[in-house]
C-alpha cells in the first residue's frame, strides 16, 4: 500500500505472492495490496510463488506498477487460489472509471468480444459491455487464453481489473478466464470430411464466405508457423499434384488439429489443389509437392 501511495519514479522492494500474470507482466500480493509488475519474460513470476521485486515505479491507467528494469528474486514456491469474482454491469463499469485512484479487484463481466490491430501491428481485445460506452479490455492474454478463437462472440470474462486507458474508456483486465456463453459443439472424428469433399463444398465460395458451422476435415497438420498462427492440411492419402506455399501473412489465421482438424466460424480457404492465394501482406515462396493443401484462414 505504501508503494501505491508513494510517488512515482522512486526505488522500492516489495515481497508478495504471484497471483496472476499475462505476456507483459504479473501482479504481486502482500497484505497491504496488490501492485503490477510490467515486466516480461519472468521465469520466477509463476502463479503462487513468493518474490521480492526491487525497483523504481511508473504511472499506467492511474496506478503505480514497477517497470521494466524491476528485479525480481524467488523467495519460495507455493499455491493460490483466486477468490470468488464480483459480477460486474454497466454501473460498475462507469463507477471504475470515474475513481481518481482505481484499485485492483477480481471481477467477472460478460460481453461481446472484438478486436483490432492498431498502427504499431498490435492486436487489442476489447469486450463491449450492454449499457455503457465503458469497455474492458482483455491484456496481452496468455496463448492458453486462445482468444483468437473467441473473436465477435458472446464471453464470459474473469480475471483482475488493473487500471483504466485511454480517455477512461478502457478498463484493462489481466484475464484468468475468457469462455464463450455458448459452447461449440465439436465434430465426431468418425464423421469428419475428406479434403477433396470439403474442396467440392466450398467450390465457388468467396473469401471469407461464412460456412455456419464447425467443420472437420481428417488429415495431418504438415507445418505451422513459429507463432502458432498458420496451419496447412493434407490428407492422408492422395497422389494429386499441387503447389506448396511456405509464407506468413499479417491476417489473423484459425486453428487447426492433427487428425480431426477443426476451425471457427467465418472460414475462408485457398481455392482447390494446383491453386494458390495470395493478399498483400504475405510473403511466400512455392515449390512443386505430391499432395493438395488447405490454407484455414480467419
Amino acid at each position: 500500500a505504501e508503494v501505491l501511495a508513494g510517488p512515482v519514479d522512486t526505488k522500492y522492494r516489495i515481497e508478495g505472492q504471484v497471483i496472476a500474470t499475462h505476456t507483459r507482466g504479473f501482479l504481486v500480493k502482500d497484505d497491504s495490496g496488490i501492485i503490477l509488475v510490467f515486466k516480461r519474460n519472468v521465469e520466477e513470476a509463476q502463479v503462487g510463488n513468493n518474490v521480492s521485486v526491487t525497483g523504481p515505479t511508473t504511472e499506467y491507467g492511474k496506478l503505480a506498477q514497477f517497470d521494466s528494469t524491476s528485479e525480481v528474486t524467488l523467495i519460495s514456491t507455493g499455491s493460490w487460489t483466486n477468490p470468488t469474482p464480483e459480477e460486474w454491469g454497466a454501473s460498475d463499469f462507469d463507477s471504475y472509471v470515474a475513481m481518481q485512484t482505481p484499485t485492483i479487484e477480481y471481477v467477472t463481466y460478460t460481453g461481446l468480444l472484438t478486436s483490432y490491430r492498431d498502427n504499431n501491428w498490435q492486436w487489442h481485445y476489447n469486450v463491449g459491455i450492454e449499457g455503457t460506452d465503458v469497455q474492458g479490455t482483455v491484456s496481452y492474454p496468455d496463448a492458453s487464453i486462445n482468444i483468437e478463437s473467441l473473436v465477435d462472440r458472446e464471453v464470459i470474462v474473469c480475471g483482475w481489473v488493473i487500471g483504466v486507458t485511454g480517455e477512461d474508456e478502457y478498463i484493462s483486465t489481466m484475464v484468468t478466464s475468457v469462455e464463450p456463453t455458448e459452447e461449440d459443439v465439436m465434430p465426431d472424428e468418425d464423421e469428419a470430411l475428406t479434403v477433396s469433399k470439403l474442396y467440392s463444398i466450398l467450390n465457388g465460395l468467396e473469401d471469407g464466405a461464412e460456412l455456419g458451422e464447425y467443420v472437420a476435415v481428417k488429415g495431418y497438420v504438415a507445418a505451422n508457423n513459429e507463432g502458432g498462427n498458420l496451419y496447412r492440411i493434407f490428407p492422408s492419402r492422395t497422389t494429386a499434384d499441387c503447389r506448396i506455399r511456405d509464407s506468413y501473412s499479417t491476417d489473423r489465421i484459425s486453428w487447426a488439429r492433427t487428425f480431426c482438424p477443426s476451425a471457427p466460424r467465418s472460414l475462408s480457404a485457398s481455392a482447390g489443389p494446383s491453386s494458390t492465394t495470395t493478399t498483400d501482406s504475405t510473403k511466400s515462396r512455392t515449390e512443386s509437392c505430391s499432395r493438395p493443401e488447405m490454407w484455414l484462414m480467419r
